[in-house]
């Protein structure tokens, strides 16, 4: 008899069971965004993330249900189609910890391929892995988030006169309605219910292009299919056990697979709920110096974080 897919594997007999089941069996469904929706459809009323506002970590955050967060992952992923974007074509943001960030990763994936990269590499750094990565959609911090990012942004957005869209986060700020398009505005045009002409994928589809450290040389691309995810999905399930009881903070950055991944998709297809208590995540002073008080705000059932944030709380 094999284990069941919820439940962690309790002994060395589910060990073994686990290991003689086909991966087909574990596979299913077949992409991320559809076991994505699967446990949204599951958790409708459930609070997925809970986002705290960017100046007060222990204030009064947005509550975002697994209902509302799968109703943006189709209005993002709708508004990729609408800006042309094609199955093999990859939408490269530079977004912080955020709902944004979140709704471009599940989104992205659906129709496409995301490659989030650390905005603090240098332009030209940034410039190789969008064209190695076929970058056609680029999504970044308006000024009114991150000035910095976006001057930044603007000069890497002029070396790709064929970027289909560029969608700002923010208030709209240095938005021309043209290229640079509000991400706000565009998403809230399209339709929640779906995603319209949803491309047919399946477990060899490439859906994440994520860089390595560059620690010994230019940063690189690795490729992440379904199958990878999805494997990664039902392993670290099982090893770590989350479950729709759990409640972990968000601090490790989107272009980090254990923020993207480990911290990111896999609890959120669990019913988890992730708490994003500020865009800088780990790197925010105010959130090392509250870690403990948020623990017990949120009743946090998983401490996930590195050695050094730990050291300092």
């Amino acid at each position: 008899m094999t284990p069941s897919l919820d439940q962690p594997l309790r002994n060395l007999q589910d060990v073994i069971a686990f290991e003689q089941t086909p991966e087909e069996v574990w596979l299913k469904p077949q992409t991320i965004y559809s076991a994505f929706r699967q446990t949204a459809e599951n958790f409708t009323d459930k609070d997925a993330l809970i986002v705290q506002p960017a100046d007060d970590v222990m204030g009064d955050g947005q509550h975002i249900s697994y209902s509302e967060l799968l109703g943006r992952v189709h209005q993002v992923a709708n508004m990729l189609l609408a800006a042309g974007l094609k199955p093999d074509e990859t939408v490269t943001h530079l977004l912080p910890q955020s709902a944004e960030g979140i709704f471009t990763l599940i989104g992205a994936e659906a129709v496409g391929i995301v490659n989030a990269v650390n905005p603090l590499l240098e332009p030209a750094h940034i410039i190789g892995i969008m064209k190695a990565a076929n970058s056609k959609v680029l999504i970044v911090p308006g000024p009114d988030v991150s000035n910095e990012i976006w001057e930044k942004a603007r000069a890497i957005a002029d070396e790709f006169p064929d970027l289909k869209a560029v969608f700002v986060v923010g208030s709209g700020a240095g938005c021309d309605g043209k290229r640079f398009r509000s991400f706000a505005s565009e998403m809230n045009a399209q339709t929640d219910a779906e995603i319209v002409d949803l491309p047919d994928r399946g477990l060899d589809d490439v859906v994440g292009y994520y860089h390595t450290g560059g620690t010994t040389g230019v940063p690189k691309l690795v490729p992440h299919t379904n199958r990878m995810q999805l494997i990664q999905l039902a392993a670290t399930g099982f090893l770590v056990g989350y479950t729709e009881r759990d409640i972990m903070i968000a601090g490790l950055p989107l272009f980090h697979i254990s923020g993207s991944i480990v911290g990111g998709l896999v609890p959120l297809c669990q019913g988890s709920t992730l708490v994003i208590a500020s865009p800088l995540g780990w790197r925010g002073p105010s959130l090392v110096m509250n870690y403990w008080r948020l623990v017990e705000k949120f009743g946090l059932t998983i401490l996930g974080t590195v050695p050094t944030v730990l050291s300092a709380c």
